[in-house]
């Protein structure tokens, strides 16, 4: 029987950096190189831009039926048919 590739500990690390995201761990080095207002504004506007694209992907998901897809996982191997 193969031994496990991870330990429990392994695994909360990962599920940690997957839900907290790489992004927010490096907001005390933005703010110090950038100060605290423009450190504000480039984080408002990164959340904008992240919103935006979530629209996007919400608005384009229907589309992704026509194709035989059920997910957008799915999409780039189906354009990739095309």
């Amino acid at each position: 029987m193969a031994e496990p590739l991870g330990t429990a500990r392994s695994s909360v690390v990962t599920l940690i950096n997957s839900s907290v995201g790489a992004g927010i761990l490096s907001f005390p080095f933005a703010f110090r190189a950038f100060g605290w207002a423009a450190g504000l504004a480039a984080v408002v506007l990164i959340g904008t831009v992240e919103s935006f694209t979530l629209y996007v992907l919400r608005w384009a998901m229907p589309g992704t039926r026509a194709l035989g897809t059920c997910c957008l996982e799915q999409l780039p191997r189906a354009l990739h048919a095309c």
